[in-house]
């Protein structure tokens, strides 16, 4: 002898209907093990080859160290685009075009600037990849 709990729901303007509760609680399906993939020559399948090669090559998020030389010298120099009153502003300062990396530098541990505020070579990357400063190619080594 079972028996079934029923409860009644009111609607606006209705009569109300019985509605029952479930019988039995609802139990999750069982895992469904993995599927191994299908021995092919390529670990692609053909929808995912296709859309690498669609896919645009995405740029490097910064200049590695190896990419600039301290000796190179700088082209142009954009507008400061630092917020004001920041250690990045100020550092920025220190950019002369026609100056190499190296002076540039220089000039900012020779005004006292050290730490946040010096120049250094970790905002020469960033301003590099965002496209702040230009540099010309590196001069080429002297012949011995």
């Amino acid at each position: 002898m079972s028996s079934t709990k029923t409860a009644t729901v009111v609607t606006k303007n209705a009569t109300p209907a019985p509605v029952q509760a479930p019988a039995a609680p609802v139990q999750a399906p069982a895992p469904v093990a993995p599927a191994q993939a299908p021995a092919a020559t390529s670990a692609l399948t053909p929808g995912q080859q296709a859309a690498t090669l669609a896919a645009p090559a995405k740029a490097p998020r910064y200049v590695k160290r190896a990419a600039y030389s301290l000796n190179q010298v700088v082209l142009t120099v954009a507008a400061n685009p630092k917020r004001e009153k920041c250690a990045a502003a100020t550092a920025y300062t220190f950019y002369k075009v026609g100056a190499t990396l190296a002076a540039c530098i220089a000039a900012s541990a020779k005004a006292g600037h050290k730490g946040k505020f010096a120049l250094l070579n970790a905002n020469v990357a960033y301003d590099l990849a965002h496209g702040y400063i230009t540099l010309a190619p590196a001069p080429a080594a002297p012949k011995a």
